[in-house]
């Protein structure tokens, strides 16, 4: 099993390079997964479950009434950790004659209330939706996605048009729901999955005492790397594909933290404070950092060879964030004067790097993503974008063509440098 565990990275990293090959894995993967589960559900002759009957919005008035109501010896809980609190932001730099729409309408921003509940006899349906005892979905934690953000959770939400949910799993013990929508990629696990660690941890629950987590999956380096630095063995995780549904004792619930694209500013600390405390600057050049993306499949920068090749002349290191540990992308953050880079995971170090750190991020017209200004503004970096070529679409059309690749104007690097 451990060999397993540590074949599984590397296994994984390759089939990210190849499309068709991860596709045809993951098609048998996920046979393969529905096959475990029916016979769990048949050999344990547990019935279907109905979907939810309702939506309820407030985690916390769910969990005052359940105090009322329940006859059970345990009793649900809450926990406030961070009260709601409303941030504005410095809109970012650019070349362009005047700052793209989106982020002018998102320069100001509420955060709501970040907790933890707690739920004897809680449900976890498919990525992170949490249902109570009574059948109702807690809207708060069981969020969809839509073009790179959170929208309020509604009867369109996908599990009422399920006509039945597969069995519930019954899990002994406490198990933490980490799993989300977006609970998969480098960014999302680290601003939408960890952070919810150190809610649990603030509420008085030592990560220690925690019998399972539940996580979309655990298939990459940098997951185990940042569970195995918080303490948390392999033997206590549950993957969502293969534990669709499942039956806490007792669930814990921590709030999603922020809304996926606006992360708060505690997210960032916790980070800081895990992966890059102790880190010491060296007495050198500050670096210039050009972060590649020669290790996907898509948002491709077409003239990236170029690119390299034109930054090169003032200084810039060329660098694939795929080969280093969390450790060591945090150690070369910490060195940063200047990072430049497309759209993309790699730019989740850059809360990693020193107040006053010039960011430069390529934005295609089609896709304008405001996470790493909105991470720049809580980490105090001085942010910049640069449109890529292509016509820009009008206020307030949004194609969201997020994985299309993208052409660098050289001329307009240059001007912005």
């Amino acid at each position: 099993m451990q060999l397993l565990n540590q074949a599984t990275p590397i296994i994984y990293a390759i089939l990210k390079k190849n499309r068709t090959l991860r596709n045809i894995l993951m098609s048998i993967w996920r046979i393969l997964s529905d096959v475990v589960n029916w016979w769990r559900s048949f050999s344990t002759n547990s019935p279907s479950l109905s979907p939810p009957t309702s939506v309820c919005h407030s985690t916390q008035d769910w969990v005052n009434a359940s105090a009322i109501q329940t006859n059970h010896l345990k009793k649900a809980d809450y926990f406030l950790i961070y009260p709601s609190h409303k941030v504005t932001r410095v809109l970012p730099k650019t070349i362009d004659t005047t700052v793209h729409w989106k982020f002018k309408v998102n320069q100001q921003r509420e955060f709501t209330e970040a907790f933890v509940a707690a739920i004897p006899n809680g449900r976890v349906w498919g990525e992170g939706h949490v249902i109570t005892p009574d059948n109702q979905l807690l809207g708060e934690v069981s969020k969809v996605l839509s073009k790179a953000e959170f929208i309020p959770t509604t009867k369109n939400h996908p599990i009422f048009s399920e006509e039945k949910l597969p069995p519930a799993q019954k899990v002994a013990g406490s198990v933490a729901v980490l799993s989300s929508v977006v609970g998969t990629g480098y960014y999302h696990w680290f601003f939408d999955i960890l952070p919810r660690l150190q809610l649990l941890e603030k509420a008085g629950i030592a990560l220690e005492s925690i019998d399972k987590f539940i996580v979309n999956r655990y298939v990459s380096k940098f997951q185990q790397e940042t569970f195995n630095a918080l303490g948390i063995p392999r033997s206590k995780i549950l993957e969502t594909h293969w534990y669709p549904h499942i039956q806490a004792e007792q669930l814990l619930v921590p709030a999603l933290p922020g809304e996926t694209s606006h992360m708060p500013k505690w997210a960032c600390d916790f980070l800081r404070d895990n992966f890059s405390s102790g880190i010491v600057k060296p007495d050198t050049q500050p670096l210039r950092l050009y972060l590649n993306r020669s290790q996907v499949v898509y948002r491709q920068v077409e003239n990236e060879t170029a690119i390299i090749e034109f930054l090169s002349g003032f200084g810039f290191c060329n660098v694939t964030l795929d080969a280093l540990s969390v450790k060591e992308q945090a150690e070369l953050m910490a060195m940063a004067e200047v990072v430049i880079a497309p759209h993309g995971a790699g730019l989740t170090n850059i809360v990693f790097c020193q107040p006053g750190t010039k960011i430069i991020e390529f934005l295609s017209p089609k896709a304008v993503n405001f996470m790493y200004w909105s991470l720049s503004n809580q980490m105090e970096l001085d942010y910049y974008y640069l449109l890529t070529e292509g016509e820009v679409p009008p206020e307030p059309i949004d194609p969201y063509a997020n994985n299309d690749n993208i052409l660098v104007n050289l001329s307009q690097l240059s001007q912005i440098l």
